[in-house]
């Protein structure tokens, strides 16, 4: 979820979890606008763990809540924060049956994505994949995939995350745009959870929310 001040808005998550009644394993937040490792607000929400990156900037920011049975712990290798290009949290489950799990959120600012890919996602996607560990990276990547074989950047990161392996499990529109003029986009796709799991199946959609 994009929710643009995670203190702004945590009594609202709050009460959206308590209505789906649905227990998330793990809680991507993207835009959570934190500068600081404990903020001022209390953002915690009871049976989760919150790990984040704050940002520098007046937006950005990326956080999970993980439920804490699990015993989040950060993964330092694959986190990040570059200025006004992207802030990254990552964190490991550790399984006993199965490969352990690789949960990542991303929030890539309005920068071009050519310089996002430089910067970050082409050297983290290369560890992910000599890891060989199951991946899951959710986010506000800012690229509409609805856009793709239209726009050559989106096309260019599209393809670059299906060379690893990820493929997207959200395919819909994630924010409308309501009483668009006619001929105009009515959507866009910039939120989405990629994984490399291919035999992962898939059943969820988008939950519609004000927030």
């Amino acid at each position: 979820m994009n929710i643009a001040s995670l203190q702004a808005h945590i009594d609202e998550l709050r009460t959206l979890l308590t209505l789906l009644d649905h227990p998330f394993d793990a809680i991507g937040i993207t835009e959570t606008r934190l500068h600081e490792q404990s903020p001022l607000v209390n953002i915690e929400i009871p049976g989760y763990d919150f790990l984040h990156t704050p940002t520098t900037t007046d937006c950005g920011g990326a956080g999970i809540y993980v439920k804490s049975v699990y015993q989040p712990k950060p993964f330092p290798k694959l986190t990040a924060s570059h200025e006004n290009i992207c802030e990254t949290i990552f964190t490991e489950i550790k399984s006993s049956s199965k490969k352990n799990l690789l949960i990542g959120c991303i929030y890539r600012h309005h920068t071009t994505i050519p310089l996002f890919c430089s910067t970050y996602l082409n050297k983290t996607l290369n560890q992910i994949t000599k890891s060989n560990k199951t991946c899951a990276l959710l986010g506000d990547f800012n690229a509409d995939l609805i856009d793709y074989g239209v726009h050559a950047d989106i096309t260019s990161f599209f393809d670059l995350i299906t060379s690893h392996g990820f493929r997207p499990l959200i395919l819909q529109p994630t924010r409308l745009r309501i009483g668009a003029k006619p001929g105009t986009k009515t959507g866009t796709l910039i939120d989405n959870i990629f994984i490399n799991d291919l035999a992962c199946t898939s059943k969820g959609g988008n939950i519609l929310t004000s927030i």
